[in-house]
């Protein structure tokens, strides 16, 4: 696992959370249990950046009980906030604050405050999601400091991500936040280049710059096969092509990437995707076809969905179709 990857979450730097290399102590033998619970946290993590968060969702389930079985704060805390990060990537944001609650509670009594940093960076992100823009800003400001020194690259970078997301969102100095995230990313910063290329696709006032930065997120994320991140330009770019009227374009970019979610069990992204696909066709007076979208978002929204593959079948989308 690259260690580009790692910081590309977020920048949770879940690596750090093993402490395998924390001490020259702790390069010694140790005890079974530790190992087993470090290396199901590992497993966790690689299956976190495959975007396979049913699997990941296990794995850090399984750390935590390993660490509260050896009494280990740090172990626990840092178990709780990889769920936090797994329920929210699947929508759950009510689980996410839960379990972040219980890392904060862990943190305040057991000693870690090296992991600060990270409630921070994931609670931020759960107030994003669930627009509490005025709270990310103020849990994210200690971040952004230019003067403290003490903090690290991958989390000033996700630090300023989130600000910028949140810019974006408010429709304020969205220009100046992105700039100020494009100045710390690094050549090896690779997911970062993407996420940056599509907060430059956003800010495009012509189609042709829009186009080449989403063209250069897409291509990154397709390097790297980051599911998420794919089908994540494949929404947006099919944002701008409705905007423009480009329907056919964006029901293809829409079909890309509700495959590439279903294929996650992405319900919340999957239903997002499906509203702008109801809004295609509604502009285009396709009546049997809006039926049947609105047919699977109810679907969708009941209880213990579990039509993923027929799901994708409905839509169709092939690159440069």
């Amino acid at each position: 696992m690259t260690s580009g990857l790692l910081r590309a979450i977020f920048a949770l730097s879940l690596s750090a959370l093993l402490f395998a290399c924390a001490s020259s102590e702790q390069r010694q033998p140790r005890p079974e249990l530790i190992e087993q619970a470090d290396k199901t946290i590992s497993s966790g993590v690689f299956s976190y950046n495959q975007a396979d968060y049913v699997r990941a969702e296990e794995l850090f389930t399984k750390a935590l009980y390993l660490y509260r079985g050896i009494d280990n704060p740090e172990g626990i805390a840092s178990s709780c906030i990889n769920l936090a990060r797994t329920t929210l990537s699947r929508g759950d944001t009510e689980a996410a604050r839960q379990w972040i609650d219980s890392a904060k509670r862990v943190i305040e009594t057991g000693g870690t405050d090296r992991l600060n940093n990270h409630v921070i960076i994931v609670s931020s992100s759960i107030a994003i999601e669930t627009g509490e823009y005025d709270a990310a800003k103020s849990l994210l400001a200690p971040l952004l400091d230019e003067a403290d020194k003490t903090i690290d690259l991958p989390t000033r970078l996700a630090a300023l991500q989130n600000r910028t997301r949140i810019a974006f969102a408010e429709n304020s100095e969205a220009a100046m936040w992105t700039e100020r995230y494009a100045k710390l990313i690094t050549l090896d910063e690779t997911l970062h280049q993407a996420r940056l290329a599509r907060f430059r696709a956003a800010l495009a006032s012509d189609d042709a710059g829009s186009d080449a930065q989403f063209s250069t997120a897409l291509a990154i994320y397709r390097s790297q096969a980051h599911r998420p991140g794919i089908a994540a330009t494949l929404s947006e770019w099919a944002q701008r092509d409705i905007g423009h009227q480009r329907y056919d374009s964006a029901k293809n970019k829409l079909g890309r990437a509700l495959f590439i979610r279903a294929q996650l069990m992405d319900r919340v992204n999957c239903r997002e995707i499906l509203v702008e696909l109801q809004r295609v066709y509604s502009d285009t007076n396709s009546a049997d076809r809006l039926a049947a979208t609105r047919n699977w978002i109810e679907q969708l929204d009941a209880a213990g969905f579990d039509q993923w593959q027929q799901l994708t079948e409905a839509y169709s989308g092939y690159p440069g179709s």
